[in-house]
């Protein structure tokens, strides 16, 4: 299966983001997503081995970006005086208008003659940030998977 496949197949198109960061080993980026489905809803873990590089920007408009520490909490809403601007509290992202897999830029070649490997580029655009990560391969686990009963009418 290629790394296109694999991501099709957990395709975030449309998802939230719930959490990303490298892991403990420092070689590979973890991205946690949550895919809503008919079937069920899936948290998945992807983990792109071999991470070379990772490019993070916000996006949140700066009349709507504010470090008051309320909107770190969404239950906090409806407080008379709950500031204005982005709730950071939601803890996630949706990737929407959703993201690219690239395998051939000038960038990747030189890398790929650097160190002798396949490298991938791919960059999610969520509505809250950019997300940019290359990297040699990709791992999908699904972590948790919640089916959903058939509803009688």
């Amino acid at each position: 299966m290629t790394v296109k496949d694999k991501l099709e197949k957990y395709d975030l198109f449309d998802q939230s983001i719930i959490r990303h960061g490298m892991l403990e080993c420092i070689r590979d980026y973890e991205v946690i997503g949550y895919l809503l489905g008919m079937d069920c809803d899936t948290e998945a873990q992807f983990i792109f081995k071999g991470c070379i590089k990772v490019d993070y920007k916000v996006i949140v408009a700066s009349e709507h970006y504010s470090m008051d520490e309320r909107l770190l909490e969404l239950d906090r809403q409806d407080e008379p005086d709950y500031p204005v601007g982005f709730i950071w509290g939601v803890n996630y992202a949706l990737v929407y208008p959703g993201w690219e897999l690239k395998e051939d830029t000038e960038e990747l070649k030189i890398l790929e003659k650097t160190y002798g490997l396949k490298f991938y580029e791919i960059f999610f655009e969520t509505n809250a940030y950019h997300l940019k990560i290359i990297f040699h391969d990709i791992e999908i686990k699904e972590l948790n998977r919640i089916e959903k009963s058939a509803t009688p009418f």
